[in-house]
């Protein structure tokens, strides 16, 4: 993670915490079971200790709605998990019942977790202040747009130049696919962010692009489940005597091509439903875009990690007499889709190879559009 990246986490971390008051929740609880412990019969600090906890939980929840599954992954590489985890609510209700008899029990150990919190909070507010001190800066959306990010990891790589520029030339190829799409020319692709160990390259699309590559990114996430779910199918029937190996492995590994094939085809269907015929390019769009959708899968399978970011405009307001005007769903869709984009770990060798995509055209007298469509 570099400096730009850094300081947007702590400063997103940071703006949760004072949005959804967990650290005061905290102290409420824990003074509420100092209480309760100097007088445990007493009703009232029973019922403002369980009051207390709903509190804790009601923030806790809030907040990790609030993280999408990547930025859950880069609390946990600035050492936050422990601190902005669902768990926190949920260890302090066991402790608490597994100590009813001596409630003091609990209140210390929150006081503890309480004191180490805080320490951490301490910790990215120096940071955070340091960072800006020595000019690091982070990049901020405009209302109304939005940006998808590729992590690629090293690995797909192999940390050679020739191998990183060969990936970036695949997410190019994938992105003017599905801005062919979704608005009709392959549009500028501007660098937003690079960050690193593993490499994050963010771009300013359309957001009518970054809702077609979020889909399908969706799509993939899907697909890899069902392919799973056949993998661990293979694994088990291959522990069985009565079958061979190698005709196990066969079978399943044709049923598997076969479920990504038919996947594939229905959502190319979905895609270029909609699409005209420009030009009779729908073909090669349809070849462009068969291959977008299979190196997606292929790069997933291998680690690769999408996130999107979004800027909503306002709410339309509704004239009076009127009903509101339609909000745009491309936003709505994107807000959704970046909260449920998470990436598991796929165990075993990949299954799909890396293919190359299909020869590029020349592209002269394309223009590409604003990002943004004009009010």
């Amino acid at each position: 993670m570099n400096n730009s990246k850094l300081l947007e986490t702590i400063n997103y971390v940071l703006s949760l915490e004072k949005t959804n008051a967990v650290q005061t929740r905290l102290a409420e609880l824990h003074a509420a079971l100092a209480n309760l412990a100097s007088q445990p019969t007493q009703p009232s600090h029973q019922s403002a200790v369980a009051t207390a906890l709903e509190a804790l939980n009601s923030a806790v929840t809030k907040m990790r709605d609030q993280l999408t599954p990547t930025q859950q992954r880069y609390v946990f590489e600035i050492n936050g998990e422990e601190f902005f985890s669902n768990d926190i609510a949920s260890d302090t209700g066991k402790s608490i019942a597994q100590n009813a008899a001596t409630p003091t029990v609990a209140a210390e150990q929150l006081k503890s977790h309480l004191d180490e919190r805080e320490k951490y909070l301490a910790r990215l507010r120096q940071l955070q202040g340091d960072l800006k001190a020595i000019g690091v800066t982070t990049t901020k959306l405009e209302v109304g747009e939005a940006e998808i990010g590729f992590l690629l990891p090293r690995k797909i790589f192999e940390n050679d130049l020739d191998g990183l520029i060969k990936e970036l030339s695949t997410v190019k190829r994938v992105v003017r696919a599905f801005s062919e799409v979704s608005i009709g020319t392959a549009e500028k692709i501007e660098i937003r962010q690079i960050s690193t160990t593993d490499p994050i390259f963010t771009f300013l699309l359309a957001p009518a692009t970054i809702v077609a590559i979020a889909k399908s990114v969706s799509w993939a996430l899907e697909t890899w489940k069902s392919v799973e779910e056949i993998r661990h199918l293979r694994a088990q029937t291959a522990q069985l005597s009565v079958f061979d190996g190698s005709d196990v492995e066969k079978l399943f590994d044709e049923k598997i091509e076969q479920t990504i094939d038919e996947r594939i085809d229905a959502k190319l269907n979905e895609l270029l439903s909609k699409v005209p015929d420009r030009n009779g390019r729908k073909n090669e769009e349809r070849n462009l875009l068969s291959w977008s959708l299979r190196s997606l899968l292929a790069h997933i399978e291998r680690g690769v990690v999408v996130e999107v970011k979004v800027l909503p405009p306002p709410t339309p307001k509704a004239e009076e007499g009127k009903p509101p005007p339609p909000a745009d769903p491309v936003y709505s869709d994107l807000t959704q889709i970046s909260k449920n984009l998470e990436f598991p770990r796929i165990e075993g060798d990949p299954i799909l190879s890396i293919e190359p995509p299909p020869p590029e055209k020349a592209e002269s007298g394309r223009k590409s559009p604003p990002h943004v469509p004009k009010k």
